[in-house]
């Protein structure tokens, strides 16, 4: 997938699933993605990007794991992990980060954690299994950074966009967070999926 900035290829991301693993304390099969991202040679001119983040989730309930975020960027090395613990219901969030002239600095949280939450990657998949229907609209619990948010996911009408390969036929969907009065925050944070089984994210 082609990501651009300033109407220019600026990264190149590169998605994939992964050997399926067992949980390494229930024992459950659980998928691993990883998602790639590395910059062009034009914006590698002025910026550097070579960064990923796995995901490992439950195969029948979907839930979210363990996420880990490896960030190299011309500004930042950072990383982080969280696992999630559904036995205890507790979410454990570990990152170090480092800036050019600076030291080394790092934090570490726990907190409680939503059954069946997802993780800001693994929620993208979760979508995917969902039926999509115009209209639709689902709310999904989401750990990010040690925290749980909740993510208001609304189906918008079918339309055809361009992509890389060419004209297809996608699904928008529009992504907003629950505030603290329990409504969406406005937000212009939208997804589209190829309209077909293999619901891609284009």
């Amino acid at each position: 997938m082609e990501v651009s900035y300033l109407g220019f290829p600026g990264l190149q991301v590169k998605m994939e699933v992964l050997p399926n693993e067992n949980h390494e304390k229930t024992g459950r099969p659980s998928f691993h993605v990883r998602a790639h991202a590395v910059h062009s040679k034009l914006v590698g001119l002025f910026f550097t990007i070579d960064s990923s983040v796995d995901s490992w989730f439950d195969q029948r309930g979907l839930f979210s794991y363990k996420l880990e975020l490896r960030q190299n960027q011309s500004n930042l090395i950072r990383t982080a992990v969280e696992t999630h613990d559904f036995t205890s219901a507790v979410t454990r969030y570990f990152s170090r980060w480092n800036k050019p002239g600076q030291s080394a600095q790092q934090a570490e949280l726990s907190a409680p954690i939503t059954p069946f939450a997802q993780d800001s990657f693994s929620a993208f998949y979760f979508l995917r299994t969902l039926p999509l229907a115009t209209g639709d609209q689902v709310r999904i619990p989401v750990v990010s950074e040690g925290r749980m948010i909740e993510v208001q996911a609304t189906v918008l009408e079918r339309e055809t966009i361009d992509i890389y390969a060419g004209e297809m036929r996608a699904i928008p969907v529009r992504l907003e967070k629950i505030g603290p009065d329990g409504n969406p925050q406005a937000a212009d944070n939208l997804v589209w999926l190829s309209d077909d089984d293999r619901r891609a994210l284009l």
